[in-house]
């Protein structure tokens, strides 16, 4: 029985050695286990993870605080960067462990460096990581604050040779888990759109600047379910840097209704929207109500029973603002990259139905069609825009519609009756298609 006891007591003393040397190696010598990093993320996500500088380990009361420097991961089974930070630190309280838990009290990030690039095959450089795992996290995660500094990010679309990249980025958020976030503030001074030259074999590209924005980003009580979305507020505002021009969205969803699930589908799903925008001298107001619903996967999006009403005024092009209201369905398919609308409504004190149907986002074949009950150019334009027609039916005495060309739609416009310059014209019918070099060829008339 003692020789019993006396081999316990040595297997507990080794064993505590054996534990004290692991966590000495992990907390006071974290550099040894870099390599161990490395190669988990070279093995689990097929990307090289490069830590360039130390990894520290420092204690504070109840937390462990670590941080990295110079940190880097590639392109999926590629050398080339996809992130790099330039310095991260991370506090979490590993009192929690014991009950799965991980807190983090704080991530701080500064100097984020990460691209999102579309192939010309068309394929994303982060499918690799929206691929959801088989099995889920043996722990539940909660962040308490993030705060990221001096962070740069690009989109880069090498299908249609579009890039923006966002610069000097600013986010913070309190309190992140993965069913709601409690505030998150996001600010880009400056955002720069353009396009890119692809050069040899798109190593090296020229960036022609087209515009310069600045955004604004704001959530409160952001919650999710499982189909992705809940309740929750945000503000977004964005603006034109050279023209001082700005678009401001408030957006809110309301109590959801999770008992109407079918087909995959939650419903009833309620949202507000409210928009203010300015480009120029033009100002829009648009006030809008939804319900809608979403396909788990996230990439089927129905909107019904939308109610709305909107103003817009051009003091230089238009008397007095133009008041309507407008209500529908709107059918959207990320993954068929499809759109279809169906409107009705008031404009102007003329009723308008609208039809259109948009397919495939990067060269994207529109089609729609239009009809309006009576259009009175002579109490919406300046009388200095109108052109004067002398009670004919010449196309040339016409007003000019022939900007909708630059659309490059394909679909038509009917106007039961169109009032200009003091004539009338009953039963236009405005034909487009994407061939078409002058809308005006296409004109014909009713009796």
């Amino acid at each position: 029985m003692q020789r019993f006891f006396l081999f316990a007591l040595v297997s507990i003393a080794v064993l505590a050695c054996v534990v004290s040397i692991l966590i000495m190696s992990i907390f006071f010598v974290p550099n040894n286990f870099k390599p161990l990093f490395e190669q988990w993320a070279r093995i689990g996500s097929q990307r090289t993870l490069t830590i360039g500088g130390d990894v520290r380990v420092d204690f504070n009361n109840s937390q462990v605080i670590i941080q990295v420097n110079d940190v880097t991961l590639s392109e999926f089974q590629q050398d080339t960067p996809f992130v790099t930070i330039e310095e991260a630190q991370l506090s979490l309280a590993p009192g929690q462990l014991w009950n799965q838990r991980i807190i983090v009290d704080n991530v701080a990030i500064k100097g984020l460096r990460a691209q999102l690039i579309r192939d010309r095959n068309g394929r994303l450089n982060i499918e690799d990581l929206l691929r959801q795992s088989e099995n889920p996290l043996p722990f539940v995660l909660e962040i308490v604050r993030t705060e990221m500094t001096g962070s740069d990010f690009v989109l880069r679309d090498e299908v249609t040779h579009h890039q923006i990249e966002f610069n000097h980025m600013n986010l913070t958020t309190s309190q992140v888990t993965a069913a709601f976030v409690e505030t998150l503030a996001l600010t880009v001074p400056l955002i720069e759109v353009g396009q890119v030259v692809f050069k040899n074999n798109g190593a090296s590209m020229e960036n022609k600047l087209d515009r310069a924005l600045a955004m604004q980003l704001d959530v409160k009580q952001l919650e999710f379910n499982e189909a992705g979305v809940g309740n929750g507020s945000a503000v977004f505002f964005l603006r034109d840097i050279a023209t001082d021009s700005y678009m401001n969205v408030q957006l809110s969803i309301l109590e959801t209704d999770q008992s109407a699930q079918t087909n995959g589908l939650l419903g009833n799903v309620r949202m507000d929207a409210e928009m203010a925008m300015q480009y120029g001298l033009q100002t829009v107001h648009l006030f809008l109500g939804t319900v809608f619903t979403v396909g788990k996967s996230g990439k089927q999006w129905v909107f019904t029973d939308i109610e709305s009403e909107f103003s817009d005024f051009h003091p230089e092009l238009i008397r007095n603002p133009v008041h309507g209201q407008f209500g529908g369905n709107l059918k959207l398919d990320m993954s068929a990259e499809h759109v279809q609308t169906e409107l009705q409504g008031m404009l102007a004190g003329s009723r308008f139905i609208v039809t259109s149907s948009i397919q495939d986002f990067t060269n994207p074949v529109a089609t729609f069609d239009i009809e309006l009950d009576a259009l009175d150019l002579d109490a919406l334009v300046a009388m200095d825009k109108l052109k004067s027609p002398q009670n004919n039916t010449d196309s040339n005495d016409l007003p000019d519609f022939s900007f909708l060309n630059d659309l490059k739609l394909n679909g038509e416009i009917t106007i039961g009756l169109l009032t200009a310059g003091g004539a009338r014209f009953s039963g236009l019918r405005f034909v487009m298609t994407p061939d078409e070099q002058s809308l005006l060829n296409s004109i014909t008339f009713g009796h």
